[in-house]
């Protein structure tokens, strides 16, 4: 096998992580169409602000309830499993909420009954506990496959946890901005993020990398930094298009929203090339056996000779 194409898979999981980080960070745009929900489930109610917030309590338990580790590491789970089973989950939530919304919407003239309370409760609960199992898989595995430098990759690939809202912004109003209607967009949570992370999941695997071959330090040092460079590139041109947004009338259009979606594209495959790259091409080179990097020389350890045993008499 080529020396190259099993060590480095771990860059390919890495990225595959990072997808799964984006659809993870969801958590932070609920802010899009939250107001929007609550003027169609209890348009007449005062304490539908409160309501709201039990609900997003809901998301937040179902978040850091721990239970994804264990299925981790179950003999028959793995990060794969984990992240498809959040995939489910994060579909279950996000389409039981598209579906209340469209009733909602087609009833509203004739005043019907919210949806129960205690529904709502659980598919809140529902997709946010999908986002748990996103994060455990995808932090998890990083910090498996990169044993020497477990800050470094678990930090790039929590980034985009955290950039996630901002990206998931853009794409909101490019395509789905409204100000009365939610269901679009809710149904592009249902099925395109869930989409994207089983795209993903496959590409979860632990402990890749051969053990007769090792990547070179400055090999793994230049990747990253690669990496870095792109996911504070695209941070960088997030926060320029939110202050374009908030003293400008072209931040708040459209087209300002698509050259951000173009822009997000780019960095989209500039990773993929990073992973890809990794994965199947590359110098031979960047890889050495794995015990030439080793400190010191490898020796075995002395066994003193025994002296012969007596002759009998």
């Amino acid at each position: 096998m080529h020396p190259n194409r099993k060590t480095s898979s771990r860059w390919t999981t890495l990225v595959a992580a990072m997808g799964i980080e984006l659809c993870g960070g969801s958590t932070y745009i609920t802010n899009l169409y939250l107001d929007q929900l609550a003027n169609t489930w209890y348009p007449n109610d005062k304490a539908r602000q409160s309501k709201m917030d039990m609900l997003l309590f809901a998301t937040n338990l179902g978040t850091w309830l721990p239970l994804a580790g264990f299925l981790f590491d179950w003999r028959h789970g793995g990060p794969t499993r984990v992240a498809l089973l959040g995939c489910l989950l994060y579909c279950l939530g996000f389409g039981g909420i598209y579906l209340a919304t469209i009733r909602g919407e087609h009833l509203a003239e004739q005043t019907p009954l919210p949806p129960p309370f205690a529904l709502l409760f659980a598919l809140f609960f529902l997709w946010g506990h999908g986002v748990g199992y996103f994060d455990s898989a995808a932090i998890s595995c990083t910090a498996i496959n990169f044993p020497e430098l477990r800050g470094t990759a678990v930090g790039l690939t929590k980034a985009f946890f955290g950039l996630s809202g901002s990206l998931l912004t853009q794409f909101y109003m490019a395509f789905f901005v409204s100000p009365t209607d939610p269901a679009p967009f809710l149904l592009f949570l249902a099925l395109g993020l869930p989409g994207l992370g089983a795209i993903c999941a496959p590409f979860l695997h632990i402990g890749v990398g051969g053990r007769a071959t090792a990547e070179r330090p400055a090999t793994t040092s230049r990747r990253f930094a690669e990496g870095y460079a792109i996911v504070l590139s695209l941070a960088f041109a997030m926060c320029a298009f939110g202050v374009l947004r908030s003293f400008t009338a072209w931040g708040a259009t459209r087209t300002a929203a698509y050259v951000a979606t173009g822009l997000i594209g780019v960095a989209a495959c500039a990773l993929l090339r990073l992973g890809r790259a990794s994965a199947g091409g590359g110098d031979n080179s960047d890889y050495v056996r794995a015990d030439l990097l080793r400190e010191g020389p490898t020796e075995r350890p002395v066994v003193p000779e025994l002296p012969p045993p007596a002759a009998m008499p």
